[in-house]
């Protein structure tokens, strides 16, 4: 298992860094592919505070549950992220290549836990 400092969408800061955007999609695709597993959080003391206004956004602060989760499904068609496995906030973010054979840009369809099928969870 991988370990995160933080909860971190590690995919939307790699479709909104520069680098990212310098490469072909089906590079970014490929990317994503190699971020495949559980990624749990740090050991509890290497932890740094990551509530909002509101409070945590899940009670995962302390714990070594999985934070976020990568898979490849589809026949290699399609990585699916959970954020937040198992817990009242999951969601979940399909990537995939608008034409596989010939992958010109990569396609990202999020389901929020507001119940809201989005870019963003506002």
């Amino acid at each position: 298992m991988n370990r995160l400092i933080l909860i971190v969408a590690a995919s939307g800061l790699l479709l909104s860094s520069g680098l990212w955007a310098a490469t072909s999609a089906q590079d970014n695709y490929n990317a994503l592919t190699l971020l495949q597993g559980e990624w749990i959080l740090a050991p509890v003391d290497a932890q740094e505070d990551g509530a909002t206004k509101k409070g945590p956004a899940v009670k995962l602060l302390g714990t070594d549950m999985t934070a976020m989760s990568f898979k490849v499904i589809g026949k290699g068609s399609t990585v699916q992220e959970n954020l937040l496995p198992g817990t009242g906030k999951e969601m979940a973010t399909m990537y995939h290549c608008n034409d596989f054979k010939n992958c010109s840009q990569l396609q990202a369809k999020h389901y929020c836990a507001k119940k809201k099928s989005t870019g963003a969870c506002v």
